[in-house]
């Protein structure tokens, strides 16, 4: 049966048939092998000081030093010429042997002699083993005429001028390029017809770098990191790797792995082709003055990655794909851009299930206010929204209109922006009760034992800017007034990450500092929790763009949800019902002109929604809440395309039209809806074939689902 208006690569075969817990919180459960942090990992830099900070699980951080102008001096393996004169490398025209020489080539700017003039010649030449020279540096404090800065090409005995030094460049420091990469050079000439004062001279055979080299301690298979750098827009990135012992500061026995373009400040987690190494180079091109190279969060994984084993172990899962489904909302649905048209008949025929961002700041406004739900229900609005906001009536218009089920996402912010808000962390004077009394409020008037309009709620959204320590107690507060409230109604953490604990527990209150869940949910509020919440979208790292790609991607970032998975496993109940993981964001931007990296194609957007339902159905996860229901911007940014309805630039409100994922998820729906995932029986390039069964009496009990790549 060919699915989706003709969508590439998707097509479906039916046939017929017959019919780990742990003791204890282990915070760091989801994550793989990072051999960074390992306690026999030794890190040597060019300049600078790295930072190792294992029982945060960081990384690496590292500020160099300013390689130019004159940082590179005193560096063996920038200076080419450093201490050669005291080998007895350098002759002039005051004697061969003139011990003063010494100075000139030992890094040091306050230090130097003269050279004098013989016969209307005054003359000094350092001897280099045959090298490319990018630049030549100098110090001239004194001279009566000009001096020339020349190059002897290798078995030559003519010369290269690289600049001639006048009167006015006295004691300046100067690095200059040779302009020419290519041809080997066997000594550094500086001449003149007169005395000249000398005070050093330098030389780089490649562009200025910085560069940490990393010990694994044994030979171990390397083939993914991630790394937060910054350093110019001259950056550059270089993976070097070896098996053989190398001296640092020389890249002898390394073979290179990249280059890699390093002009983004945060990576997404980047693949390259494996290698088996003990030693590990790190080398940032920075050929710019007085720039440092900052890394941080550096991290190496073996030939599976951040995320695991590229087909992890395979587990039926017991919800249909109808069940699965889910989209995010929020209040009236922007009622102005669908007009007379209710929003949940427009998605109950796709999804069952809606999850609605319910802000904190539209019941209370203040965290130690009260909420009086019952008075709402009669007309008097709420603190937040006096006289005339009433929850019920919308919550209870999404199940006469064809949804089963509504999560609420109780969401508030510490920061907005910069901007502190009622719920920053320094307006909650008691964060344990008054999230408490909210939350038990709320559970009481909206749960299933009593409304009956919510099915589940979260505590927060993505609530990442808060301590963690300060957050835990909102969370355990807000967990445990639901519990009280009504018992019945699901309760999830915020949206949180188990593979990367890049931030300390306590950070800066950075927005974006506090995803990882290791330090945001505690035992007791895991011991409330029915179900864990994470937040993954669909992107890789390309030719140093992050882009949006296939589920199936090998780089995908939505293969996070594998970590919380084993975050889950690593932390279930030692009895009774297990966890689960809901993924209540995910989805693609989709556009026919699109606004930034991210976002596909339309028909890209709806090929890759159907292939990440079942996906994620065969990844084992217990909900997929799609993000967004409407594109909401005419020219979006990131986010702006993600709906499944649109509307057109040349039309005005409240005209919309339905994009082809919308089709795409409708229709697979309708021919799958009641199925489940039973097996993967092809992960590979070529195909993925997976076993579907019916839940469902008088149809087909098997299907057998072929996504060709």
């Amino acid at each position: 049966i060919t699915l989706m208006m003709r969508i590439p690569l998707l097509a479906f075969v039916m046939v017929l048939s017959v019919p780990y817990y742990a003791c204890g919180l282990d915070v760091h459960a989801g994550l793989t092998q990072d051999y960074t942090i390992s306690a026999t990992t030794t890190l040597i830099p060019t300049s600078g000081a790295p930072y190792l900070n294992a029982s945060y699980t960081t990384g690496v951080s590292w500020v160099s030093d300013q390689c130019l102008p004159q940082g590179y001096l005193t560096r063996e393996d920038a200076n080419i010429l450093l201490n050669l004169c005291a080998k007895a490398s350098c002759s002039s025209s005051n004697r061969t042997d003139d011990p003063q020489l010494a100075v000139l080539t030992d890094g040091n700017l306050q230090t130097g002699t003269t050279v004098h003039a013989s016969g209307g010649s005054a003359r000094i030449t350092i001897n280099i083993q045959p090298s490319v020279v990018e630049k030549v540096g100098f110090r001239i404090t004194g001279q009566a005429a000009p001096v020339l800065v020349q190059l002897q090409p290798s078995g030559s005995s003519s010369l290269v001028t690289v600049v001639t030094v006048t009167s006015s460049s006295d004691y300046q420091f100067d690095t200059l390029p040779t302009n020419d990469s290519h041809t080997q050079f066997q000594a550094v000439v500086l001449s003149s017809t007169a005395d000249f004062a000398l005070s050093e001279v330098t030389a780089m055979r490649e562009p200025c770098y910085e560069a940490i080299y990393i010990d694994l301690g044994q030979p171990k298979q390397i083939g993914w990191y991630k790394l937060k750098l910054s350093g110019g827009t001259s950056s550059r990135l270089y993976i070097l790797a070896s098996n053989d012992t190398f001296s640092s500061g020389t890249n002898q026995g390394l073979v290179a792995v990249g280059p890699i373009d390093a002009g983004w400040l945060d990576t997404a987690p980047i693949q390259f082709s494996s290698v088996t190494a003990r030693y590990v180079s790190l080398k940032i091109v920075q050929d710019t003055a007085w720039v440092r190279v900052s890394a941080s969060s550096l991290h190496l994984w073996d030939a599976n990655g951040i995320y695991g084993l590229p087909y992890p172990a395979d587990r039926a899962n017991p919800h249909s794909l109808s069940d699965l489904l889910g989209i995010n909302t929020v209040w009236g649905w922007m009622g102005t851009l669908i007009g007379d048209l209710a929003g949940p008949a427009l998605y109950s025929p796709v999804m069952k299930r809606v999850r609605l961002y319910h802000n904190l700041d539209w019941d209370i406004t203040s965290p130690s206010c009260p909420i009086n739900y019952t008075a709402m229900s009669e007309g008097m609005g709420t603190p937040g929204q006096p006289g005339w906001l009433n929850w019920d009536t919308m919550y209870a218009e999404m199940y006469e209109k064809g949804m089963e089920a509504v999560d609420a996402s109780i969401q508030f912010l510490n920061n907005n922006g910069t901007k502190v808000t009622q719920f920053s962390q320094v307006n909650w004077k008691n964060p344990y009760q008054d999230a408490y009394n909210y939350g038990h409020s709320f559970a009481s008037h909206f749960g299933p034992s009593n409304k009956n309009l919510i099915k589940s709620a979260e505590v927060g959204n993505e609530a990442w800017d808060y301590d963690a320590d300060f957050w835990v107690q909102v969370e355990e507060g807000m967990l445990q007034g639901f519990h009280d409230g009504d018992p019945t109604m699901l309760r999830l953490t915020g949206a949180f990450q188990a593979d990367t604990p890049d931030v300390p527990p306590n950070g800066d209150n950075i927005f974006w500092n506090g995803k990882y869940i290791g330090y945001r949910v505690s035992d007791q509020a895991l011991s409330l929790v029915d179900n864990l919440n994470v937040h993954a979208y669909s992107w890789a790292t390309i030719n140093a763009t992050l882009r949006g790609v296939g589920p199936e991607h090998p780089l995908s970032s939505m293969k996070a949800v594998r970590n919380m998975l084993r975050w889950r496993d690593g932390n279930q109940p030692s009895g009774g019902k297990g966890r689960g993981v809901w993924l209540t964001e995910w989805g693609w931007d989709g556009a026919s002109q699109c606004w930034d990296s991210r976002c596909v194609s339309l028909l890209s957007q709806a090929a890759f929604a159907v292939r990440g339902l079942l996906w994620g159905a065969r990844e084992g996860v217990d909900a997929m809440t799609w993000y967004f229901f409407a594109d909401l911007s005419l020219s979006p940014g990131l986010f702006g395309a993600s709906g499944i309805i649109t509307y057109p630039a040349n039309m005005t409100y409240p005209v919309f039209r339905y994009k082809p994922v919308y089709w795409a998820l409708h229709n697979q729906v309708g021919l799958l809806g009641t199925f489940h995932h039973v097996a993967a029986l092809v992960e590979s390039e070529v195909a993925y074939v997976y076993l579907l069964q019916n839940g469902m009496p008088c149809i087909p009990s098997l299907m057998l689902v072929l996504l060709f790549s």
